[in-house]
């Protein structure tokens, strides 16, 4: 499901219409309209106005961009998913320890080539 898509199943299932979430925004119809059906990409400060409108927390529409990017990259591995959504929950010290990690994955496929 798009970011769009996601929007509007949100919006439907708070009752509410476009044009109430475009007013409440500060979007014309048209332009709300055309985020619902993905005619254009809109800038994360856009779609804080539209979580915001929605009555969304930011870490409920940060996990909708991050849910819809990932969703684009075709990486729905539900282990990985869970973990980003983590990411910030953790301390600077267990994000460094995963990047490591990380970085020994990425040394031991290069040395497999």
């Amino acid at each position: 499901m798009s970011i769009g898509q996601r929007i509007r199943s949100i919006r439907e299932g708070k009752g509410l219409k476009q044009t109430e979430v475009a007013e409440r925004s500060g979007m014309q119809q048209g332009t709300y309209s055309q985020l619902e059906n993905d005619l254009f990409e809109a800038r994360p400060e856009t779609l804080e106005k539209v979580g915001q409108a929605l009555g969304l927390t930011t870490s409920e529409m940060e996990d909708l961009m991050i849910e819809s990017k990932l969703r684009e990259l075709k990486m729905l591995d539900p282990d990985f998913v869970m973990m980003l959504k983590d990411v910030r929950n953790m301390t600077t010290v267990e994000k460094q320890s995963i990047m490591d990690a990380y970085e020994l994955v990425k040394l031991k496929r290069e040395r497999n080539k």
